[in-house]
């Protein structure tokens, strides 16, 4: 039960490239209903779109304490013109009512504005009683766009009950002697990467309940470099294996530029809830951008923490030969809890791939379909009909029997399916009166649905547990 649970909401989190992984792990429930479809559209020239629904239900153990009682997540992009995409998302999260008498007082106000890469950030965060921070961050990039100009002009508000005055007071007294000091530690600790241009702290007051700082830095250099440098300086405190930036030049692996971006996070106090909504125009090849990053993060988690022979084949002969669309994606997530009722709702549709086969496609759905069992998702695939040609599907007897089967429609319970790589798509000709189908020819799907990534993920990850 425990392991069937944890695995349906990895599905989840996949299916959303792992956007809400931090936040929705949830704990296991005593009971769950699942309930859902994995869809896969073939068209005649090899194009598939793919979706799914999902619906989970389960009751909360008692005992589960729960931060957040309602995440909503709605993400979409579509094309906006000639090499343009649009993408608009929205995410809220509410908390559980219990924070009311903590929380209620926060002010909350982000907003970013991206121009041709340039970026400009304005600050509101005030905690009565914790602290305070208000004020505006820019970023000018260079021709290298890892390297530029991170100029910081903040306002801070600290209060005694968390920062004693003394201490603040001290600190305000040695600053200038400081200054010298912490640009030699940033030059030293990103190994001359980042370099100090400005530090000066531009007025201070000491109050009777908090204390106002003003600062402004300007820091210039090589970002890329200075992160690496700095989680090798931290692993070496921690014992730890410090994230590896892979040794790569930006410019390689960007074939997309931000036109116009905006985002604002804000927290309404009435609602206990965090919204954070964003909307950006997006100029290149948005498909190639995703799969290039798409490559570099599976080559590096070869690299950092190795593979056995079966992981690393479906990795080497799928995932990344695979070409991924996302210029048509739409996507929702909904979790909640009311009740001890936990619920979740997923749906994505307008996710395509491109596998090398139609046998490596359905492999991947099958050896998913061997993992997820004991649920009520099924897995549909639709033969497509257009202009004068229509997709018509062929499954063989050694095939798991469906429970839906038509010529350009067949249905399986998503459950230990065998022999589903054996299924084979033949593009034929619509006949006219008087005019026969022209001879069939076999195509290969170019593209599927985030499912069939999913289930690879799923699979390698499910045979670690």
């Amino acid at each position: 039960m425990r392991r069937k649970t944890k695995l349906v909401l990895m599905v989840f989190t996949l299916a959303l490239f792992s956007i809400l992984m931090p936040v929705a792990q949830a704990p296991d429930p005593e009971d769950y209903d699942v309930e859902g479809d994995i869809s896969l559209k073939v068209y005649s020239d090899g194009y598939v779109e793919a979706g799914v629904t999902v619906s989970y239900e389960g009751a909360i153990e008692p005992w589960t304490y729960q931060i957040y009682t309602d995440i909503f997540l709605e993400l979409a992009s579509s094309p906006a013109g000639e090499n343009l995409t649009e993408i608009a998302s929205t995410f809220v999260m509410k908390l559980n009512p219990e924070y009311a008498g903590q929380i209620a007082d926060l002010d909350l106000d982000v907003r970013v504005h991206t121009e041709d890469w340039s970026t400009e950030a304005t600050i509101l965060v005030r905690w009565p009683g914790t602290f305070g921070v208000e004020g505006r961050v820019e970023f000018i990039p260079e021709e290298a766009l890892a390297e530029g100009t991170l100029d910081v002009e903040l306002t801070l508000e600290l209060w005694y009950a968390i920062y004693p005055s003394q201490y603040i007071e001290q600190m305000v007294e040695l600053f200038p002697m400081m200054q010298a000091q912490l640009a030699t530690m940033v030059s030293e600790s990103t190994e001359g990467a980042l370099e100090i241009e400005e530090l000066e702290l531009v007025a201070s007051e000491i109050g009777t309940e908090s204390a106002t700082l003003s600062i402004a830095v300007t820091i210039a250099g090589d970002f890329q470099k200075a992160f690496q440098a700095i989680s090798e300086v931290i692993s070496q405190f921690s014992g730890s294996v410090p994230p590896t930036v892979p040794e790569f030049e930006i410019e390689d692996y960007i074939v997309t530029k931000v036109r116009s971006a905006d985002m604002a996070l804000t927290f309404y106090k009435e609602e206990l809830a965090f919204n954070l909504g964003a909307e950006s125009v997006i100029e290149g090849d948005i498909d190639g951008q995703f799969n290039l990053i798409k490559n570099l993060i599976l080559e590096q988690l070869i690299q950092l923490y190795g593979m056995d022979s079966e992981d690393a084949e479906i990795i080497d002969d799928f995932l990344l030969p695979t070409e991924i669309s996302v210029e048509n994606l739409e996507a929702t997530f909904e979790y909640s809890v009311q009740d001890g009722t936990l619920t979740v709702d997923l749906t994505v549709s307008g996710f395509g791939l491109r596998p090398p086969t139609a046998e490596a496609l359905l492999g991947v759905l099958q050896d998913g379909s061997e993992v997820i069992s004991e649920t009520t998702i099924t897995l549909t695939i639709e033969g497509a009909t257009e202009d004068d040609f229509y997709v018509e599907i062929s499954v063989p007897e050694t095939t798991t029997q469906p429970t839906l089967t038509e010529p350009q429609k067949v249905v399986w319970a998503f459950e230990d399916i065998e022999n589903l790589d054996q299924v084979t798509f033949e593009v034929k000709e619509i006949e006219e009166e008087g005019q026969s189908a022209i001879t069939p020819q076999i195509i290969i799907p170019v593209a599927g649905g985030v499912i069939a990534v999913v289930a690879a993920a799923a699979f390698m990850l499910a045979r670690r547990k």
